[in-house]
């Protein structure tokens, strides 16, 4: 295998199977050589300038990493998927996809779900690790190039309020007193934060 290949296969391995072409230029790739990997098959197209690699089998981690990359910052993992990322009841493998950022700019995910919201504060947000390689493990060409091994979201309290307007009543119901039972939140976070964004039409 060539230098470049095994370099581009161990970015791939510590970052769920996909890379962007802004990382691969990091590592020194010039385009000539991506556009190549690309056309023989070693990469795989998954959105504008982000890949997959060959053989990666699909996956909800695959797919989230590659959505991180193309939104490169612009939004933050929310509803389905942030309550898989905080492990809230009935959500453990949901196999969505979502963003959301405040600004109503819903197309800057292309394919990628990007819900717009009025607000959208630091409090409401946390970053999650990402189960991927283990960072023991990472040569020192990989970490050069902004590896994502964690996804901002929001934070489980503001996620239940989101998926709020999804739920009927009694699945509301369920979801509060299991991820209060399981202490992923309590009502006191809750109903502080509900009644602070109520008059933002959240």
């Amino acid at each position: 295998m060539k230098p470049q290949h095994s370099t581009v296969h161990r970015a791939l391995e510590l970052q769920g199977g996909a890379v962007s072409r802004s990382q691969l230029r990091r590592l020194g790739l010039p385009d000539s050589l991506i556009d190549s990997m690309r056309d023989d098959g070693h990469l795989v197209s998954i959105f504008p300038g982000v890949y997959r690699g060959a053989g990666v089998p699909p996956s909800w981690l695959l797919d989230l990493v590659a959505a991180t990359l193309l939104l490169s910052g612009r939004a933050v993992a929310s509803m389905a998927t942030a309550a898989r990322l905080h492990s809230l009841p009935g959500y453990e493998t949901d196999p969505n996809i979502e963003f959301s950022c405040q600004l109503p700019n819903r197309n800057i995910g292309g394919s990628v779900p990007v819900h717009s919201t009025r607000r959208l504060d630091a409090v409401d947000l946390v970053r999650v690790a990402l189960p991927l390689a283990d960072s023991s493990r990472r040569s020192r060409t990989a970490e050069g190039f902004g590896l994502v091994t964690s996804v901002t979201t929001t934070t489980a309290s503001r996620t239940i309020i989101d998926l709020a307007r999804r739920l009927n009543v009694p699945a509301l119901s369920r979801l509060v007193d299991s991820s209060v039972s399981l202490k992923k939140i309590t009502i006191e976070t809750l109903v502080d934060r509900l009644e602070e964004l109520r008059d933002s039409g959240v």
